[in-house]
């Protein structure tokens, strides 16, 4: 998932209270940077597509005082923004096999890296 609109102060920690009944993969938050600054989004691997399904019932609710948007996203802008990250050390952490099939989006759980939905 990509999810838009986060408070700049927002920890993990709050992230992970504000989809409570959704179980997120460990390391699946991935907030998205402007320089050295949050930009207000991440993306989020969930565990299960139920899991992620639940967490899109959470659109245009709101974190404290701004309003959550959420979307599915490619699995390949996810792919595409982890590489990018200059600063990113620790390997790949999460992600999804090719399992994109024209309009047909189906995440997977990918058996070669620790996976996710979203």
């Amino acid at each position: 998932m990509k999810v838009r609109g986060l408070p700049y102060e927002s920890s993990d920690t709050d992230i992970h209270s504000f989809f409570k009944d959704s179980t997120i993969i460990s390391n699946g938050i991935q907030k998205v940077f402007e320089g050295r600054r949050p930009s207000g989004e991440a993306f989020i691997l969930f565990a299960t597509k139920a899991d992620a399904n639940k967490a899109l019932e959470k659109d245009k609710q709101r974190m404290g005082t701004r309003y959550i948007e959420i979307f599915l996203c490619h699995p390949k802008e996810y792919t595409n923004y982890i590489k990018s990250r200059k600063s990113f050390s620790g390997g790949y952490q999460g992600g999804y096999n090719s399992n994109y099939q024209g309009n047909n989006y189906n995440p997977g759980y990918s058996n070669q890296h620790q996976g996710g939905y979203g």
